[in-house]
Protein backbone atom coordinates (compact mmCIF):
# COMPACT_ATOMS: atom_id res chain seq x y z
CA UNK A 1 0.00 0.00 0.00
CA UNK A 2 1.35 3.40 -0.96
CA UNK A 3 1.83 6.05 1.72
CA UNK A 4 -0.80 8.80 1.79
CA UNK A 5 -0.09 11.70 -0.51
CA UNK A 6 0.94 14.95 1.18
CA UNK A 7 -1.13 18.00 0.40
CA UNK A 8 1.55 20.55 1.26
CA UNK A 9 5.11 20.42 -0.07
CA UNK A 10 7.86 19.84 2.48
CA UNK A 11 10.33 22.63 3.31
CA UNK A 12 13.04 20.77 1.38
CA UNK A 13 10.81 20.65 -1.72
CA UNK A 14 10.11 24.37 -1.42
CA UNK A 15 13.83 25.12 -1.05
CA UNK A 16 14.64 22.97 -4.12
CA UNK A 17 11.97 24.73 -6.16
CA UNK A 18 13.27 28.15 -5.07
CA UNK A 19 16.83 27.07 -5.81
CA UNK A 20 15.90 26.16 -9.37
CA UNK A 21 13.64 29.13 -10.07
CA UNK A 22 15.55 31.85 -8.22
CA UNK A 23 19.06 30.44 -8.36
CA UNK A 24 19.36 29.07 -11.86
CA UNK A 25 16.80 31.17 -13.69
CA UNK A 26 17.11 34.52 -11.89
CA UNK A 27 20.79 34.20 -10.95
CA UNK A 28 20.49 34.83 -7.21
CA UNK A 29 23.68 33.36 -5.76
CA UNK A 30 22.22 32.63 -2.32
CA UNK A 31 19.61 30.29 -3.83
CA UNK A 32 22.21 28.82 -6.17
CA UNK A 33 24.37 27.83 -3.17
CA UNK A 34 21.36 26.46 -1.25
CA UNK A 35 20.36 24.42 -4.29
CA UNK A 36 23.89 23.10 -4.70
CA UNK A 37 23.96 21.98 -1.07
CA UNK A 38 20.52 20.32 -1.33
CA UNK A 39 21.33 18.47 -4.56
CA UNK A 40 24.73 17.37 -3.24
CA UNK A 41 23.10 15.97 -0.09
CA UNK A 42 20.52 14.14 -2.19
CA UNK A 43 23.16 12.58 -4.45
CA UNK A 44 25.29 11.51 -1.48
CA UNK A 45 22.26 9.94 0.19
CA UNK A 46 21.45 8.00 -2.99
CA UNK A 47 25.02 6.81 -3.52
CA UNK A 48 25.75 5.77 0.07
CA UNK A 49 22.23 4.85 1.16
CA UNK A 50 21.15 1.34 2.00
CA UNK A 51 19.49 -0.69 -0.71
CA UNK A 52 16.82 -3.27 -0.10
CA UNK A 53 17.93 -6.80 -0.83
CA UNK A 54 15.38 -8.82 -2.79
CA UNK A 55 15.68 -12.42 -1.66
CA UNK A 56 12.85 -13.99 -3.65
CA UNK A 57 9.83 -13.13 -5.74
CA UNK A 58 7.07 -15.69 -5.77
CA UNK A 59 3.40 -15.74 -6.71
CA UNK A 60 1.11 -16.40 -3.76
CA UNK A 61 -2.02 -18.52 -4.04
CA UNK A 62 -5.05 -18.45 -1.73
CA UNK A 63 -4.34 -20.29 1.52
CA UNK A 64 -0.54 -19.84 1.37
CA UNK A 65 1.29 -17.75 3.92
CA UNK A 66 4.55 -15.86 4.05
CA UNK A 67 6.93 -15.08 6.90
CA UNK A 68 9.01 -11.88 6.77
CA UNK A 69 12.07 -11.52 8.98
CA UNK A 70 14.83 -8.99 9.20
CA UNK A 71 18.42 -9.98 8.65
CA UNK A 72 20.42 -8.90 11.68
CA UNK A 73 23.46 -6.86 10.71
CA UNK A 74 26.82 -8.35 11.65
CA UNK A 75 28.50 -7.03 14.78
CA UNK A 76 31.71 -5.05 14.61
CA UNK A 77 33.67 -8.13 15.65
CA UNK A 78 32.08 -10.20 12.86
CA UNK A 79 32.76 -7.48 10.28
CA UNK A 80 36.43 -7.33 11.32
CA UNK A 81 36.73 -11.11 11.14
CA UNK A 82 35.16 -11.16 7.65
CA UNK A 83 37.44 -8.35 6.47
CA UNK A 84 40.59 -10.10 7.69
CA UNK A 85 39.41 -13.39 6.13
CA UNK A 86 38.94 -11.67 2.77
CA UNK A 87 42.37 -10.04 2.82
CA UNK A 88 44.14 -13.32 3.73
Amino acid sequence: MAPPRRTLPSPIQIARRNAISKGLLLGQRKWLYIGGALWTARIIRRVFGKDAEIVTIEKMHPGEWMSLRTITPPSRKERKAAKSARSS
